[in-house]
């Protein structure tokens, strides 16, 4: 995850000496699998999964599964499935780890 830039819209080419900082926000029971790349100012919505060598370039919805350098939503989770999981705290690393 690199949440800094270079400020190729400034004096110098190619770009110059500023840093253009956005965040980047990842909500709640996102799987990011290895080897991701995610770009500054996306967010990744509740419940989603980025698939192993993603490049995360706009916003991924809640609950998407998308994958590959194109960035294409392959499917979605189940809401309700997701929505009972999450209210009954069934939480993966909580139920291993007890964290």
């Amino acid at each position: 995850m690199i949440s800094t830039n270079h400020n190729f819209r400034g004096d110098a080419i190619p770009y110059d000496a500023a840093a253009v900082n956005k965040d980047i926000v990842i909500e709640d029971n996102v799987w990011i699998a290895a080897n991701v790349n995610i770009i500054p100012g996306v967010t990744i919505g509740e419940g989603s999964i980025v698939g192993m060598g993603t490049t995360v370039t706009r916003d991924v919805p809640p609950l998407a599964i998308i994958g590959s350098n194109e960035q294409k939503i392959l499917g979605h989770r189940n809401q309700e499935e997701y929505e009972r999981a999450v209210s009954e705290g069934a939480l993966y690393l909580k139920m291993k780890y007890g964290v």
